[in-house]
């Protein structure tokens, strides 16, 4: 699931990075775009650290860093702000 999600982020930015550049400004955006890397990056070494260290806390710390991820940073909202 982790792989799938990565694949559909990174996507995701790639194509939503022109309309952040838009409405929120390039600092903003390319931060957004960093922190969701970042996130993603330690997501996959908790991923690894889960598998090769297999117990309920290593899986509850990952499972929650992955839901952490999909809430806040896994799809931002690039594009012209509501209100």
């Amino acid at each position: 699931m982790l792989a799938v999600f990565s694949v559909l982020d990174c996507l995701y930015l790639a194509v939503a990075y022109k309309l952040g550049y838009k409405y929120q400004g390039r600092p903003i955006t390319n931060l957004v775009i960093l922190f969701s890397l970042l996130w993603l990056v330690l997501l996959w070494q908790l991923y690894k650290l889960a598998m090769h260290n297999p117990g309920y806390w290593s899986a509850l710390i990952f499972r929650t860093g992955f839901v952490a991820w999909l809430m806040i940073y896994a799809f931002p909202g690039l594009g012209e702000p509501c209100c």
